[in-house]
């Protein structure tokens, strides 16, 4: 897939002008159809400024940059939500920092798993892959940008602990067709590898028991979703 960024936009990146210290913002979900536009927000200290992308126009995954508009400016926070005709779905929320003369990449994946947790937000953290996370994010472990495609935040099995590991640092194992396979957005739902597509997928046949770990503190309702004990 080729690479779809969004740079330079005064609406959309906190500088004027494109510089060397920035973030490149990753964005990809498992929503399906339902997921018509993702809205951002950015601010830096008392710089601030937002965008709505159109998914029909960005296809998935896309990205974006937000650079600083001033030495001075450490601090960033990135809001996204993923929305539907009706409104919000979910939202996720990053708090990093501007490393100077890099450009670092940040993934948000906007995954289905979450829009059945609540807690996250409550928890003031972030929820990754339906597991809730720190919100807070190490730029100094965040891998610089490069100029390849992007590839999607979904493909094979991801872990929340991966969440804030750019996509070209991850390891994808290697695809054997009718293995055993999660859903990467919901880890109640398993089935079997197939490889003939590309990217391969999880064709998923089984769900679940009820009371199955499936996350930190949370089970597997019995219906397919990961939920609160």
């Amino acid at each position: 897939m080729m690479r779809n960024v969004v740079w330079g936009t005064v609406a959309f990146v906190l500088a004027a002008c494109q510089g060397p210290t920035q973030l490149l913002v990753v964005v990809d979900s498992d929503l399906g159809p339902e997921l018509v536009a993702v809205s951002v927000v950015a601010s830096a200290g008392a710089v601030g400024t937002s965008h709505e992308f159109e998914i029909e126009a960005t296809g998935l995954p896309f990205s974006f940059g937000v650079a600083r508009s001033s030495e001075h400016l450490e601090n960033v926070t990135v809001g996204v939500s993923a929305l539907s005709t009706d409104g919000v779905l979910l939202s996720h929320r990053v708090d990093t920092r501007f490393v100077p003369g890099r450009t670092v990449v940040v993934e948000v994946p906007l995954a289905r798993a979450c829009m059945t947790e609540p807690t996250c937000e409550e928890r003031d953290q972030r929820c990754v892959f339906g597991a809730c996370v720190e919100r807070e994010v190490d730029p100094e472990g965040l891998p610089e940008s490069v100029d390849d495609p992007l590839r999607g935040l979904f493909d094979g099995h991801r872990d929340p602990a991966d969440a804030g590991v750019a996509y070209d640092a991850a390891t994808p194992d290697a695809c054997v067709d009718g293995a055993p396979c999660v859903d990467p957005g919901n880890p109640c739902m398993r089935g079997e590898r197939r490889c003939a597509a590309s990217p391969p997928t999880c064709e998923l046949s089984e769900t679940l028991p009820e009371g199955t770990p499936c996350a930190e503190g949370r089970v597997c309702n019995g219906m397919g979703t990961c939920g609160r004990i």
